[in-house]
């Protein structure tokens, strides 16, 4: 642990020196995770960086994420609005925005939380946009693209298990198992789904489909 805690300390020095650097950002939130404590003082860390460079994107992305994760959703909301600014086309910060939409329907507070819904659902409907464009267009339709697509129709899944609509989830994360690859032999897929990916949508909807079959009493 003390080794983690020396590059937790290393990764604020070169967050300070570099705002704009993704790797730093990230590196910064891996090594959270693995201390096993996420800090309000990086919150506060995360803020003054912002005071200085208000333009840096994974700084705001980062300093985001760090406010729901408090509880602060509206403030993760503005953070990310921030972002907005500069990053529209960026499917990554739509699904952002939608999740934290969808969070702040939760609370007891909001007496809009239909509204919230359907906001979130317009963010959804432009990430799922945005990145079936990156699948047609930029990768051509290979084996990432088959990837993406997993990655769409399982977010779909989770999106209407929200919404408790139990068999448009079902049905979704049948789609994910349904999808295969046409190019390259499946034990390659696999392998590039550990790389491109932290996790497998194929077995995340496996899950989720096991799930739901206890909830239909199958």
């Amino acid at each position: 642990k003390k080794k983690f805690i020396r590059a937790y300390r290393l990764l604020r020095i070169e967050c300070l020196n570099n705002p704009n650097s993704i790797d730093g950002w990230y590196f910064l939130s891996n090594i959270e995770k693995e201390i096993g404590l996420i800090v309000s003082k990086t919150l506060r860390f995360s803020l003054r960086i912002l005071i200085k460079s208000p333009e840096t994107v994974p700084g705001i992305i980062f300093t985001g994420n760090h406010c729901s994760v408090f509880g602060s959703f509206g403030y993760a909301l503005a953070e990310f609005y921030q972002a907005y600014r500069w990053k529209k086309s960026s499917p990554f910060l739509n699904f952002l925005i939608c999740v934290q939409y969808l969070n702040g329907s939760l609370s007891r507070r909001n007496y809009f939380r239909g509204f919230a819904i359907l906001l979130g659902l317009c963010f959804f409907w432009r990430y799922k946009t945005l990145r079936n464009l990156t699948a047609q267009n930029f990768l051509k339709r290979n084996h990432l693209s088959i990837l993406i697509e997993k990655e769409i129709d399982y977010n779909f899944g989770k999106f209407y298990l929200f919404l408790g609509s139990n068999y448009l989830a079902f049905k979704h994360f049948k789609l994910v198992q349904r999808k295969k690859a046409k190019l390259l032999g499946m034990n390659k897929i696999k392998r590039q789904e550990k790389t491109y990916i932290g996790f497998s949508p194929e077995r995340e909807s496996v899950f989720n489909l096991f799930l739901l079959n206890m909830c239909f009493g199958k």
